[in-house]
């Protein structure tokens, strides 16, 4: 449940953080992820979600080799500029597929924050560096 305090901070975030993701052409707003944790993210910011590297979104499901050699093939034909993964999940397939695509892997944080001495301790901290990778993956 947001409060009234949670809506202001996600507006000031919004302010502060958009201008930098105008930096990112619409021709790489386009994210692969390793599940559906970036669904709202996509659509409050124009991103779309081309696809998921984990089956059905579980970290359980282990997708064929079909699977693997058709997500290398999405990340070559539609021109992907990286693999979004979390933090807290560590995905082979994810490491599979960007390497085999030649993709970068980028970490963010969805679930969790990071350690007090990390790049992500606070909620503003863990949006203002996801917005940072985002970009910096993604900006030409």
């Amino acid at each position: 449940m947001h409060t009234n305090s949670a809506y202001a901070i996600d507006d000031l975030l919004r302010l502060q953080l958009e201008p930098e993701l105008a930096v990112i052409p619409p021709e790489n707003r386009l994210l692969l992820t390793n599940h559906e944790t970036l669904g709202y993210f996509a659509s409050a910011y124009g991103f779309d979600v081309l696809g998921f590297v984990l089956p059905g979104g579980s970290t359980l499901a282990e997708p064929s080799a079909r699977d693997i050699a058709a997500l290398v093939e999405l990340v070559r034909s539609s021109g992907v500029k990286a693999i979004f993964v979390e933090t807290t999940v560590v995905s082979r397939v994810a490491e599979l597929v960007a390497a085999e695509a030649g993709t970068p892997l980028v970490s963010l944080y969805t679930d969790s924050l990071s350690d007090v001495q990390g790049p992500a301790p606070t909620y503003l901290d863990y949006t203002a560096y996801n917005f940072a990778a985002i970009t910096d993956a993604l900006a030409p």
